[in-house]
């Protein structure tokens, strides 16, 4: 009886110690699992997780990743990832900001290309364009004036007049009306006259030109008329009839390249009352009422 009380205290014994050991044995590999997972995420740097996410085309989480990396330790693939991640989640701020510590590859310089293209779309980033034109200028294949013509154009924005002179013959022909309209209450008639002069060079059939110009000219040569017929009606003699004559003579010819003017634009524009009612009043200067009469026809 006593050995057999005491081989069941032994096997008890044997059991605590086994279940001590299974135990410790436990608690071991999980020890050793945790300081493995430790090690193993202590070794994967801010650089290989940016990698990693980049690779799995996860580009916010790559961006944020790799905009942790110092300025100063990015290497020239960091720069291209940086611009890459930004282009795909339209950051293009931080897309051009990084692109310029690089050389552009063509994935890079399609991504550029196709913001531009598609400014419209991206109006709030417009100011990355305008704030980096070099670096557009040296990667977009058009004339990239020509872009921010058309969207300032579009939008009636008076930025439109910083840069419709660097704009191509059809693009400023396109937005002149526009940027003309933005002018007109800056700059001094000499300097209208000019800048619809060059648009004329642009595009002969400018119709706010050719009406500017016109108008203008026949301003100039009514002036002179009245100014004319006044002082020969102050004091009518032989002396003031032969002024008169050799004024009116030179103010014909001003009556004359207003009417050359307006005539296009009634060519372009038939229904157009006010200049109907400007050539009327030329031809009856000029002494031609029969033009003058054919115009009023037009009239009622």
């Amino acid at each position: 009886m006593a050995m057999a009380m005491a081989f069941m205290v032994k096997n008890h014994h044997t059991d605590i110690m086994l279940k001590i050991k299974q135990l410790v044995f436990t608690l071991s590999i999980t020890l050793a699992l945790f300081s493995c997972n430790v090690s193993k995420h202590v070794e994967l740097t801010p650089r290989a997780q940016a990698d990693a996410y980049y690779s799995k085309g996860e580009y916010t989480n790559a961006l944020l990743a790799y905009q942790q990396i110092d300025t100063l330790s990015r290497d020239s693939i960091v720069w291209h990832n940086i611009a890459s991640a930004a282009l795909h989640t339209k950051d293009f701020a931080t897309a051009t900001n990084a692109a310029q510590h690089i050389k552009i590859d063509t994935e890079l310089k399609n991504g550029f290309n196709q913001f531009a293209d598609s400014i419209q779309n991206y109006q709030s980033q417009a100011f990355v364009i305008e704030n980096n034109i070099s670096f557009f200028q040296s990667i977009y294949p058009k004339n990239i004036f020509d872009i921010l013509s058309v969207y300032y154009s579009q939008r009636s924005d008076n930025k439109l007049i910083g840069v419709y002179n660097q704009a191509s013959t059809q693009v400023r022909s396109q937005c002149f009306e526009k940027y003309f309209s933005f002018v007109k209450n800056e700059k001094n008639e000499k300097e209208l006259t000019q800048i619809c002069q060059n648009a004329l060079s642009d595009n002969a059939n400018q119709i706010t030109a050719l009406k500017y110009l016109g108008v203008q000219t026949y301003n100039a040569a009514e002036a002179d008329y009245k100014k004319a017929m006044d002082e020969y009606n102050r004091n009518k003699n032989n002396t003031t009839y032969a002024y008169l004559r050799r004024d009116l003579k030179r103010i014909s010819a001003v009556y004359v390249k207003s009417r050359d003017y307006l005539d296009k634009v009634h060519a372009l524009q038939p229904d157009d009352v006010p200049t109907i009612k400007y050539l009327i009043n030329i031809n009856n200067r000029l002494d031609q009422p029969a033009k003058a009469k054919a115009l009023q026809r037009l009239l009622k």
